[in-house]
């Protein structure tokens, strides 16, 4: 037997409504992580350690080179030039390519690009 249409809906909403009590409470503990990594950062930097361990866990401090583009504008023409556009991520500005939609003539996308249309529900409180 399927579920009615308002069953449905409450359903939705109150898993809906669980996912955001999860939300919040995540938010709480990645900030209650991240300032647990910080001091430990600090202590093992204090002590000259790269590595620590307890009966549960161990840690080792990681360093990770990320990009941090200061001038989008000379990024993008040295990317041009020596052909190093794979230096971006592999997928479009949903916003922008809507946009782009919008004013193309016949509402055609760019070239080597498709259009395809998700289907969801938008779910509001009463």
């Amino acid at each position: 037997m399927t579920k009615a249409i308002g069953e449905l809906i409450d359903d939705m909403h109150d898993v809906r409504e669980q996912r955001r009590a999860i939300a919040k409470e995540d938010k709480v503990l990645k900030a209650e992580y991240d300032e647990l990594e910080q001091s430990l950062i600090s202590a093992l930097e204090a002590t000259g350690q790269t590595k620590a361990a307890s009966e549960t866990a161990s840690a080792t401090i990681k360093h990770t080179v990320v990009a941090d583009v200061q001038d989008w504008d000379r990024f993008h023409a040295w990317m041009r030039k020596t052909n190093r556009l794979y230096m971006l991520e592999r997928r479009p500005s949903q916003l922008a390519f809507r946009e782009y939609l919008e004013n193309a003539r016949g509402g055609n996308p760019p070239p080597g690009v498709q259009k395809f249309e998700l289907t969801s529900i938008s779910l509001r409180n009463v």
